[in-house]
């Protein structure tokens, strides 16, 4: 399957990579987070984290949604992330074959930009989208429009890299190709 990625990724002049669970896996305990958020910011549902910040930015504003990020965050980078190689490499091989390459991901982008630090590859990809640089959270494709015009690309030459079908349906959204790759 991620052979088949490496040769799909060469046909395209930009990648867009999901983070978590894509390059990485975060060791994020996310029931606890989401239990904590819930004592946090009561009244608010957080059954899926993205839905309950866009709750709370509608009805508290921008201060109690930065506190939230802030936890987010907090909880993101608690323990090591762990690298996914085989995407990894991939990512890289682009990098050297010249191709643009960015990140969109749900995570918060300080965390995004903090394991790749740890990991020696904070200047790899031309551009990092976290879930707190968008007005508008997966499945919009805000962050993956945003990401092709940070490159300098359009859909048809742009390929969406992720885990999820949350990712897949930003995808078709942003009608751009996605291609998921899964747990090992």
């Amino acid at each position: 399957m991620l052979s088949s990625l490496a040769e799909a990724v060469t046909s395209y002049r930009g990648v867009v990579f999901d983070f978590d669970g894509t390059l990485f896996d975060l060791q994020v305990d996310w029931d606890r987070l989401r239990r904590i958020l819930a004592v946090r910011f009561p009244g608010f549902t957080f059954d899926r984290i993205s839905h309950g910040l866009a709750e709370l930015e509608a009805a508290k504003g921008p201060v109690l949604l930065r506190e939230a990020f802030d936890l987010i965050h907090h909880f993101e980078i608690a323990l090591p992330a762990m690298p996914i190689e085989k995407t990894l490499d991939i990512a890289c091989a682009c990098c050297m074959r010249g191709q643009r390459i960015a990140i969109f991901s749900s995570n918060m982008e300080a965390s995004i930009r903090h394991v790749l630090r740890k990991e020696g590859l904070p200047d790899l990809f031309d551009t990092i989208i976290g879930g707190d640089s968008v007005r508008f959270r997966k499945p919009h494709p805000e962050g993956l429009i945003r990401a092709m015009n940070a490159l300098g690309t359009h859909a048809n030459e742009t390929i969406y890299v992720a885990d999820g079908e949350a990712e897949l349906d930003t995808g078709r959204r942003a009608e751009m190709r996605t291609y998921l790759v899964r747990a090992a």
